[in-house]
């Protein structure tokens, strides 16, 4: 606070002081009695007393408003930086999500590539197996009549005498 606005409530001190002074007067009521009374004391001296001229510091008082009004304005300014601030983080959040958003997108496409190659692939081993299946079979009955066996020769049995050879 200002030195200004300091007088102007130093001038208030003698009155403030007058009105403790009467309230100390007044004789408190007995504790025994439960019934408050809602009526305001008479006081015989009037608020302001006759002997102290009440004087008004108005440049302090100027002083308190423009204090006041420039806590108001920082005030403002900071509530206006927050907000922009957090326009700025809202932003960059949108940002990040898009971002991440695409990230997933992108992922789950290789995932579909992925899984479509594998069941390719998948269908081609299963086609390899079957040509390789009636390749065993036709070498099995193309060499069956020159190893001297039967043509009803199984596929095992060949296997077992390549083996013991």
């Amino acid at each position: 606070m200002t030195d200004q606005a300091l007088k102007g409530i130093a001038a208030f001190v003698p009155a403030l002081n007058a009105h403790a002074a009467r309230q100390r007067q007044l004789s408190p009521l007995p504790l025994s009695e439960k019934v408050v009374s809602l009526a305001l004391p008479i006081v015989e001296q009037p608020v302001a007393q006759a002997d102290v001229p009440v004087t008004r510091d108005w440049a302090a008082a100027l002083e308190l408003v423009r204090e006041a009004s420039e806590a108001i304005r920082v005030g403002e300014e900071r509530a206006s930086q927050l907000e922009q601030h957090l326009a700025d983080v809202l932003t960059e959040a949108n940002a990040e999500i898009k971002r991440l958003t695409d990230l997933i997108s992108a992922g789950e496409n290789k995932l579909a590539q992925s899984e479509a190659k594998a069941s390719a692939a998948e269908t081609r081993a299963v086609e390899a197996e079957a040509w390789l299946s009636k390749l065993h079979d036709a070498v099995v009955a193309s060499f069956a009549p020159m190893l001297g066996k039967s043509e009803e020769l199984q596929p095992d049995d060949i296997q077992a005498s390549s083996v013991q050879n």
